[in-house]
This record gives structure tokens, sequence and C-alpha cells, in this order.
């Protein structure tokens, strides 16, 4: 678990900084997201104030997630330094406040990434893999494949059930 993660990254090197999060709070990505060398978005009401002054030390310029706005909205993948992929379903404000600190946003339907449980995002072999999973899945569905039937001959798609489980045919 997270000790042996936390011993190999010791042993190259890196410190692990282990956040409580809420219950209902399963991604960090919800709380906090590196969107630069020196930047991330944040909301500051679901982290702890040990975290916040830790990224203050290190001098993260922390762009903050406006209150009105909802933490989905950190829901985002930089793809380069200060580049970020994000849903159009963002404020203006967050977009103003990203704009301001110099980030490239650029904008893309985000629901498929968001499907499966987050399974694009979250996939074990990576994004692209979890994109070639859901294409074939759809398409599997679609011949009136069972999910068995349609993981036999995707890989990718076989990686993402043996993680987060079959569905029920």
């Amino acid at each position: 678990g997270v000790r042996q993660l936390e011993a190999i990254l010791n042993y190259l090197g890196v410190e692990l900084i282990k956040l409580p999060m809420p219950g209902y709070r399963i991604h960090i990505d919800g709380a906090f997201n590196m969107i630069d060398v020196d930047k991330a978005i944040v909301n500051t009401n679901e982290l702890p104030y040990f975290f916040i002054e830790y990224l203050k030390k290190r001098g993260i310029q922390m762009i903050q997630l406006p209150p009105e706005d909802s933490p989905f909205s950190l829901n985002s993948l930089a793809i380069a330094p200060g580049k970020l992929v994000m849903h159009g379903s963002r404020t203006k404000r967050l977009e103003d406040r990203l704009d301001a600190a110099g980030i490239t946003l650029i904008t893309c339907d985000y629901e498929p990434v968001e499907l499966g449980g987050g399974g694009i995002h979250g996939h074990p072999n990576g994004p692209a893999a979890g994109v070639r999973a859901i294409r074939h899945a759809w398409a599997a569905a679609g011949a009136g494949l069972t999910p068995a039937q349609a993981a036999a001959d995707c890989p990718d798609l076989a990686a993402s059930f043996q993680l987060w489980g079959m569905p029920a045919t």
C-alpha cells in the first residue's frame, strides 16, 4: 500500500505527502491540481492547513477555486507546464484567474473522460488506453456483445475490468 510506495519514493529521493481527504472526496484533483512547475489550482476548503502552508513554503502559486464554483471545476488535465485541458462547463471566474496566471486553456467535451467512474482519466495504462477501452466498449455494446466478449479482444478494456471489476451483463 502507501507505505510500500513511500519507501520506494524515499529511496528515489522523492517525498510522498499523504493528505487526509473528506470521505466524500475520493480523488485529490477535486481539491488540488498542479498545472505548472510552480502553479496549482486549489480548493482551500478541502485541503488541510499543513498542506496549504507546505505549498506556500515551496513557492507554489495557488490559484483559488472561486468559492461559488463546483469542486468538479478542478477536474482537469495538465498536458504540459502551463497548458491545461478543462471541461467547457468551468466558470468565467475560474477562467479569468487561470488566464491572469498565464495558463493556456484548451476546452474539450470532458464528459467522455469521466465515463466509467473516471475510467479514461484513471486507466492503469494511461489516458490513451482509457480512450481505447471506452471506444471499444461502446462498439461492443452496439454490436450486442457481453462485457466478457468485448474484453476478450481488447487488452485495454480487459485492464479496466481487472482494475474496476466486470460489469453485470
